[in-house]
């Protein structure tokens, strides 16, 4: 027997079909109107926590050689949504104080530390980098100068070496190896994350050869603009929609805070054709940083130091590049010679049992309470000169 569509018991089921549906669009509705909203209020901090981003005029300088330097003997302030922080540099054109160079001398106590605005410490106080922490608690001779350069690689690092580090003798040279970019930018003109050219490296078999010098003082090219970190490890992979619709992703606001298109981006990802020529590139850089270190008598130190996204996001995909450029550079540092220290992992060690703001959340460089976690994890890890 057919049921009469006219029935009761068919309209009542009928009418609470279209309840069901009504009240699911309505919430979905609802979350999407809440999703935008939300939207809208990220993009509207995001564009004030920009806007609030001000460092003082002069602090770093045009170099035909190196790209670019910190201008000596300047101070200045730079203020923004995370911090209100003080810079100053001494006359060579670093920061913190610096003993007169001696010729011809060799101080086993005396340790140089190169790195990039970690290492200069962007976002605090002169007191407060970790280079600054080492030397107030040092102890017997030792003595660390800060040559940290906002925005150098590591192949910026040696020639920084090469041409002004050694020539204050030190024992111990340590170089801060900035896992989410250094070597990266190695292998660029225009590093992703800055404005101007600098020098860089070609490998060939040869042996390096220094492209680029001297550096143009033109800034980026507008096609290179559009690069970023996310684009230049994964490429181009996975079709125009899949480029389309990651894209669309990463640019939502709550997505970029929450690191979830990096996650689900990341599943797959084989780094290893993509980045083992940074790899390659880096150990050649880091041979001649030894080479340099050793005519010198002086000991080269490798701290590889991760960006905020390995701490505090593992499973995405910056920390996930990380990772695999870590695991690489401790299995082979590029000279048997030259020491390791893992900062990455022992931090993540120590995070897993001691949880801090070490990272600023908006702009990402380190905290002081960050700077105070590297000064110890170092001062127990470096070695003393041979």
């Amino acid at each position: 027997m057919r049921a009469d569509p006219n029935s009761s018991d068919t309209g009542h089921v009928m009418r609470a079909g279209r309840r069901v549906v009504w009240i699911v669009g309505a919430v979905l509705l609802s979350l999407g109107l809440s999703l935008a909203a939300g939207e809208w209020a990220l993009r509207v901090l995001r564009r004030h926590v920009e806007a609030s981003d001000c460092l003082d005029d002069g602090l770093v300088a045009y170099d035909e050689r190196l790209g670019w330097v910190l201008a000596p003997d300047w101070q200045g302030r730079h203020r923004h949504y995370d911090f209100d922080a003080a810079y100053s540099t001494n006359g060579y054109g670093f920061r913190g104080p610096f003993p007169e160079a001696q010729e011809g001398t060799t101080s086993a106590g005396l340790y140089v530390v190169l790195g990039d605005s970690f290492t200069f410490g962007l976002g605090v106080n002169d007191e407060e980098t970790f280079v600054s922490r080492l030397n107030q608690g040092a102890q017997g001779d030792r003595r660390y100068l800060n040559l940290g350069v906002v925005g150098f690689s590591t192949d910026q690092e040696c020639l920084l070496l090469e041409e002004r580090a050694i020539m204050f003798r030190p024992g111990v040279v340590v170089v801060v190896v900035y896992l989410a970019n250094d070597l990266l930018d190695n292998t660029l003109a225009f590093p992703v994350q800055a404005e101007h050219a600098k020098p860089y490296f070609e490998q060939t078999t040869e042996g390096l050869i220094l492209r680029q010098v001297p550096v143009p003082a033109s800034t980026k090219p507008p096609e290179l603009r559009g690069q970023t970190l996310g684009t230049m490890i994964l490429g181009h992979s996975g079709g125009d929609i899949g480029r389309v619709v990651r894209a669309w992703l990463n640019g939502l606001e709550w997505v970029r805070r929450t690191g979830m298109a990096r996650l689900g981006s990341g599943l797959a990802v084989d780094f290893t054709p993509r980045v083992q020529p940074q790899i390659d590139l880096f150990s050649s850089i880091v041979s001649q940083m030894e080479r340099v270190c050793a005519s010198h008598k002086a000991t080269l130190v490798l701290a590889l130091l991760p960006g905020r996204s390995f701490i505090e996001q593992p499973s995405g995909l910056s920390a996930r590049y990380q990772e695999h450029l870590r695991r690489q550079i401790v299995a082979e540092p590029g000279t048997p010679g030259v020491a390791v220290i893992d900062l990455a992992g022992l931090m993540l060690d120590r995070y897993s049992r001691e949880e801090g703001r070490w990272y600023y959340p908006n702009e990402g460089h380190l905290t002081p309470l960050g700077h105070q976690v590297i000064a110890d994890l170092l001062a127990s890890a470096l070695p003393e000169a041979q």
